[in-house]
């Protein structure tokens, strides 16, 4: 259970009043947010957003979310309330195609807690001693998408720019790259998460980026090397993912985060509670494969590549795929990429497990023939055909990898 404390009723629902207005109908490319703690209580912010009208009709209205605490007090376009719904009202409609730029400033005193066995957390919060702002708390706004294209805590990707202003000395970091003093900034992220706290820490480890706590600075840092190892091992089989960096978040918790944590453009990122798997023994193979398959699906991500969701639904041959495609690297990575090591550890686990894995198998034979070149091939078939994939037998998928990968 969610609830604002106070006097505010922090209304956050995954429900929305039936409306006239078509949804799915524009998207925003472009989020310039401001983030004012002159006046921490109440904060106010600023966000100029550009739109496009993604349907075959013009527009004279955009509906979006807006956490109901949050008080629109100006705006460049006439704004309705209804709640949690801020509804701009357009003076002339937008064609199909066609694009708008308008801003809208609000305010507010956020804080959103749930209760857990008796125990009264804050997921989201803005006050003096700190900030914390997950996509849950709905804390900028966000277009309304329904039916299967509605991610309750994120949005279609965007260009998005974030800057903390009259924060003091309060040190901020978020799932965005910093790209300047308490600015942060993607050219393509689906949801952002900013906390401030007289505790944060931000350090630059190579080409990671560590965020966490001075109390856990000393662990994280130990945990940073468990992923940026074998990242660089395994980005070499995602060429379009532009890698730039890793972003890691090392944190108490993970109240208000999306279930998957996607990267913003050119960083995968991880985001570990520091009691997660990943931070114990890396050589317990449970664990190394929870790290694999963390990196492969932002690599994945970030290549183009299509992903069933995470709950629900039958298993497709897409799916098991994606699993043998983090099956071989996780054994590629522990085997340093030689082949008859990496046959002689399937073999093992065929032993324990009562069969082999005939589709990580396959992957290992077009490996061992043609090299990374042909699980590349498999990889960008897998890109280009997901649909193909769905409605392949799970019989059918080891011979699918093997002509895919150019197996003579």
């Amino acid at each position: 259970m969610q609830y604002g404390s106070g006097v505010q009723a922090a209304q956050i629902s995954n429900t929305f009043e039936t409306l006239s207005i078509e949804t799915n109908s524009f998207t925003v490319t472009d989020y310039q947010l401001i983030l004012d703690l002159k006046d921490a209580q109440p904060a106010h912010f600023t966000a100029e957003l550009t739109a496009v009208n993604q349907s075959s009709d013009p527009l004279d209205t955009l509906p979006f979310r807006l956490n109901p605490v949050l008080t629109v007090t100006d705006a460049s376009l006439p704004v309705e309330r209804r709640n949690e719904l801020v509804i701009v009202h357009l003076s002339q409609p937008v064609g199909p195609g066609e694009t708008l730029s308008f801003s809208i400033n609000y305010q507010g005193m956020l804080r959103v807690e749930s209760i857990s066995d008796g125990v009264v957390e804050a997921s989201d919060f803005i006050d003096p001693r700190g900030v914390r702002l997950t996509p849950t708390a709905n804390w900028y706004p966000v277009p309304i998408l329904s039916g299967p294209n509605m991610k309750y805590t994120q949005h279609d990707p965007a260009h998005i720019r974030l800057t903390v202003i009259n924060s003091g000395s309060l040190p901020f970091a978020a799932n965005l790259p910093a790209v300047g003093e308490n600015t942060f900034e993607a050219n393509s992220a689906s949801w952002v998460f900013l906390i401030g706290s007289p505790r944060l820490v931000v350090e630059q480890l190579g080409d990671t980026t560590l965020i966490t706590s001075r109390a856990d600075l000393e662990q994280a840092r130990g945990l940073a090397s468990v992923f940026e190892d074998p990242l660089r091992k395994i980005t070499p089989f995602f060429p379009d993912a532009k890698v730039q960096g890793l972003i890691l978040m090392v944190l108490g918790e993970e109240g208000g985060l999306p279930g998957r944590t996607p990267p913003a453009a050119g960083y995968p990122l991880v985001v570990t509670p520091r009691y997660s798997p990943a931070n114990m023994s890396a050589s317990l193979a449970s664990s190394h494969r929870f790290v694999i398959k963390t990196l492969v699906t932002d690599l994945w991500s970030l290549s183009g590549g299509d992903l069933d969701p995470e709950f629900g639904g039958p298993v497709t041959s897409l799916e098991r795929a994606f699993q043998a495609v983090v099956g071989f690297l996780d054994i590629y990575v522990r085997e340093d990429g030689n082949p008859e090591r990496m046959q002689a550890l399937i073999q093992s686990d065929a032993q324990m497990q009562g069969g082999v894995d005939e589709d990580r198998l396959a992957l290992l034979e077009i490996y061992r023939q043609s090299g990374q070149e042909a699980v590349k091939n498999v990889l960008n078939q897998m890109y280009q055909k997901p649909d193909e994939l769905r409605g392949l037998p799970y019989e059918a998928l080891p011979q699918w990898i093997r002509l895919a990968g150019g197996m003579r």
